[in-house]
């Protein structure tokens, strides 16, 4: 019996191992039983080395422990024996006697011995996760009640032990076992799958027993009856009804085999002569478990990503992993993929950019090859890289290029704005594109008679492109000439000095530069030459202005501490305004507000109409 449990429990062993992870490709996996086995169908994945074994081995040591089990409820049916090669045997000396008498009892026919059990499992707390604040294993320690009995109690032999001992006096009564066991219980969860796990549970206790029951009324007597300890051992498979609740619930079914030795007999009045008795029960039992905990987290997703070959998502899912769960029992293991992980990034970055390259999608293809010369450290690597980053700057500025001698000079500028951020010849050429803006822009202004804006634009292209001298000139040169054209209207000093300035230019940039044009230029200047002369003498007079009107203003009579109003109001005039307060006393008060011309006041008071104070606020 025992091989065939062994048996059995290895079966279920292979078949949880055999579970495919949620986080697998849907396209690239098969499944049969539920979900139960899942099979890689794409040849062509290809993942990182130990993905196989990681998978049969650490399915889910990332996980979150399952840290409580508030109750798990067990029923199921058994039978009572297992001595020698066939099922329907007793053990040997499974019930001992007072005596030792002429006579055994084997407990009578096969179908006497088959029972049912019920077990109730409550308040099973993940202990090392409660004391320690970290979980190696999803073990759970609690309090168990059972109760158990037989359906068909087989007679006691009544004959030969009455004969024997007539206080033994068993007519009518049968051996029924009715067994109350409390104790502890211990489980050992090992999930593998998101909707199954495999459930182990080891329970020890003290069982209490009446075994004497009457056959026709079916009452129990109250004597005999005994105690003893009591075992069991189980294992079976869970399926998860809920994996997306807080609190779930699973039903499953195990293989038990529950020990109990009745082995201290109350008889007082010596109506038995049974001393002890042994139950070695094998059943099969269907559960239903609540429990918290268990479900995968970050780090699960991580590994999955990791092997897969995706390291990004795979640092971005460790991290949040080790942020989340800081005292993890696999806390070292995720760091040591996190290591794992962060120097093969720029290889990742890499064959994604590759790939984007075949598929021409080369703005994606190059925000790989960024990302992948950032963070490399093999030169090998790094050269390569920039070989591609530079085929690719090149082309995009040939294409800048294009753009612009179509006309299209703002898209040509945007182009080469890209460029920039990661090119060197892209910098240097940068300029260009920009002096190129810079002279549209002049020759729009010009256009629209804004002569000086236009000017400034062509002197800032030139500065940027010294190769746009010859196209400067000519347009500075049609500048001059619009300006000449207007030269007897002109008045303006800044309007003569810019025309100066154009013509000044055109002549040293511009070929068709001509006599009549330097007459001209010799006109301006003359012309601009006697402006400010003018508005040199016309500064003379305002200054001298300004000089008279302070002199007349220091000679103007101020205003004094003594003065009376009249003579105030000579010097000052009427005040903005006027306080006005006689006190009981009969003295006058007054105070007289003047607005300055920086924002301040000039605040004269009287004292029976004379001046007290003067000051400035």
């Amino acid at each position: 019996m025992q091989a065939r449990f062994y048996i059995v429990l290895f079966t279920i062993l292979v078949q949880g191992f055999s579970i495919a992870s949620p986080f697998a490709p849907e396209d690239s996996v098969k499944t049969y039983f539920w979900g139960l086995i899942k099979i890689p169908q794409n040849a062509d994945l290809v993942y990182e080395d130990g993905y196989f074994l990681d998978k049969l081995l650490h399915p889910r040591e990332f996980s979150e422990p399952i840290t409580f089990l508030p109750l798990e409820v067990s029923y199921g049916v058994g039978i009572s024996g297992g001595g020698g090669e066939d099922l329907d045997l007793m053990r040997t000396g499974w019930m001992k006697f007072e005596e030792n008498p002429p006579y055994s009892f084997d407990g009578g026919h096969i179908g006497n011995r088959i029972g049912h059990q019920l077990e109730l499992d409550f308040l099973k707390l993940n202990l090392s996760h409660y004391i320690l604040g970290s979980s190696w294993a999803d073990m759970q320690t609690g309090l168990f009640f059972r109760y158990a009995s037989v359906f068909f109690p087989p007679s006691i032999p009544d004959k030969d032990w009455q004969n024997y001992n007539p206080s033994w006096n068993v007519v009518d009564k049968t051996f029924s076992p009715r067994v109350f066991t409390l104790g502890m219980s211990h489980s050992w969860i090992y999930q593998s799958a998101k909707y199954w796990f495999f459930h182990c549970e080891y329970t020890y206790g003290i069982a209490t027993a009446d075994f004497y029951r009457h056959r026709v009324n079916k009452n129990y007597d109250s004597k005999p009856s005994g105690w003893g300890p009591a075992t069991s051992y189980s294992a079976g498979l869970r399926l998860i009804l809920d994996p997306g609740m807080k609190n779930r619930y699973a039903v499953g079914v195990d293989f038990k085999h529950v020990y109990t030795k009745i082995n201290r007999i109350k008889d007082e009045d010596n109506v038995t002569p049974i001393s002890r008795f042994d139950l070695a029960n094998f059943g099969l039992f269907f559960s239903i478990d609540v429990f918290y905990g268990g479900k995968k987290t970050s780090g699960d997703k991580g590994k999955e990503y990791y092997y897969h070959r995706d390291y990004i998502k795979a640092v971005e899912s460790f991290r949040d992993f080790l942020h989340r769960y800081p005292r993890h029992a696999n806390r070292y293991k995720a760091e040591r993929y996190l290591q794992k992980c962060i120097p093969k990034i720029p290889y990742q970055l890499m064959r994604e950019g590759m790939s984007f390259d075949e598929r021409n999608l080369i703005d994606k293809a190059l925000d790989r090859y960024l990302k992948a010369r950032v963070i490399a450290t093999d030169p090998n690597m790094l050269a390569s890289l920039q070989i591609r980053i530079d085929q690719i700057a090149d082309k995009q500025i040939y294409d800048a290029e294009l753009l612009m001698e179509k006309g299209y000079l703002q898209k040509a500028l945007s182009i080469m704005e890209k460029v920039v951020t990661y090119s060197e010849r892209g910098r240097k050429e940068l300029p260009r594109f920009h002096a190129r803006v810079m002279l549209r822009d002049g020759e729009v202004a010009l256009n629209a008679g804004f002569y000086k804006k236009a000017m400034n634009l062509f002197m800032n292209a030139l500065r940027k492109d010294t190769d746009l001298a010859l196209e400067v000139g000519i347009l500075q040169h049609q500048i001059a000439v619009k300006l000449v054209e207007q030269a007897n209207q002109i008045t303006d000093p800044e309007d003569i000095r810019l025309a100066i300035e154009s013509l000044e230019m055109a002549e040293q940039l511009s070929l068709s530069f001509r006599k009549s044009d330097r007459e001209i230029l010799n006109q301006l200047k003359e012309k601009l030459k006697i402006s400010e002369q003018i508005k040199v003498q016309s500064g003379v007079f305002n200054k001298m202005d300004e000089t008279r009107k302070e002199i007349e203003e220091q000679r103007k009579p101020k205003a004094k501490i003594g003065m009376t109003i009249p003579e105030i109001q000579e010097i000052l005039g009427n005040p903005s305004e006027k306080i006005h307060k006689p006190d009981v006393e009969g003295e006058d008060h007054q105070l007289w507000i003047y607005p300055m011309k920086d924002g301040k006041e000039l605040q004269i008071t009287f004292l029976n109409f004379i001046v007290i104070r003067v000051e400035i606020q």
